[in-house]
């Protein structure tokens, strides 16, 4: 297979447990700290309007289109942020796959080719450890 072909195979999930475990977390982080800025906008406003006696703001905080306008960007924060965690956690999960497949092939006996890494990866200091151990003369 041509080193060009690998990439074409690419998984956006690579590791489910892994990565659904951190973007679940993190977007749920996510709505959790959004419904609280909602909550304590909504909570100081309305309590600062019934304070200086001025009905028409505590009118507009019960109208629909400001907070129909809000869960559309509360949502549209969300998706950015899972596919920003999606993004990142293939770039960790990804790695591990292919040097757990390099380390497979080499205990079955199998030669395998040196792992090389995009430049954007992480885990560059392991890739050349692995590297050097799978190059190794026995």
């Amino acid at each position: 297979m041509k080193e060009k072909d690998i990439w074409k195979k690419r998984r956006l999930i690579v590791s489910p447990a892994f990565q659904w475990s951190i973007v679940l977390k993190i977007t749920l982080f996510t709505i959790v700290v959004s419904a609280l800025f909602g909550w304590f906008s909504f909570y100081f406003l309305w309590k600062s309007s019934i304070s200086q006696g001025n009905l028409t703001q505590v009118e507009m905080l019960y109208q629909p289109g400001l907070w129909i306008g809000w869960a559309g960007c509360m949502l549209l924060c969300i998706f950015i942020v899972s596919l920003i965690l999606l993004k990142i956690t293939h770039r960790i999960a990804g790695q591990m796959y292919r040097f757990e497949k390099a380390l497979d092939a080499e205990i079955c006996g199998e030669r395998f080719s040196p792992v090389h890494t995009r430049k954007d990866d992480y885990f560059h200091e392991f890739e050349a450890d692995l590297n050097r151990y799978l190059n190794k003369e026995n």
